[in-house]
């Protein structure tokens, strides 16, 4: 959930939808499989998908852009740029991806593989995230 000029945003397998903060009347409705909490910043709204992520106007809901066939979770925004977690449904590469929040192009890869994936009998707990140096 994000809440931002006036709206509350809502992401969901079913839909991405906006209702008014004040009142909750619903705003608009897309149907989009969304993954994740989404992310308002400078007017859009980004939302990581099952495949890929987009990004529509706070406003109405038009679609600005929308890129990827990889399942994307939830974006983050910072200093004027879109980080999105992936994870390559054919393989255990997991990685964060930055993106153009203008255009959806993908800039380059942040890190990858940063998420662990517990080992056969260790349970998550026990297991060590590492990241890059």
């Amino acid at each position: 959930m994000a809440v931002a000029g006036g709206r509350v945003v809502v992401a969901s397998g079913s839909g991405l939808r906006a209702v008014d903060a004040a009142t909750g009347a619903l705003r608009w409705n897309l149907a989009v499989a969304a993954a994740g909490s989404p992310a308002v910043a400078n007017g859009l709204v980004y939302a990581g998908l099952e495949q890929g992520i987009g990004a529509w106007r706070l406003s109405d809901g038009a679609q600005r852009w929308r890129t990827g066939a990889i399942p994307y979770g939830s974006p983050s925004v910072s200093s004027g740029r879109v980080y999105a977690s992936a994870v390559k449904a054919a393989g255990p590469d997991r990685h964060i991806a930055l993106v153009d929040p203008r255009s959806g192009a993908h800039h380059r890869t942040v890190c990858r593989t940063w998420i662990p994936r517990p080992r056969r009998g260790v349970s998550a707990s026990s297991t060590r995230s590492t990241r890059p140096g």
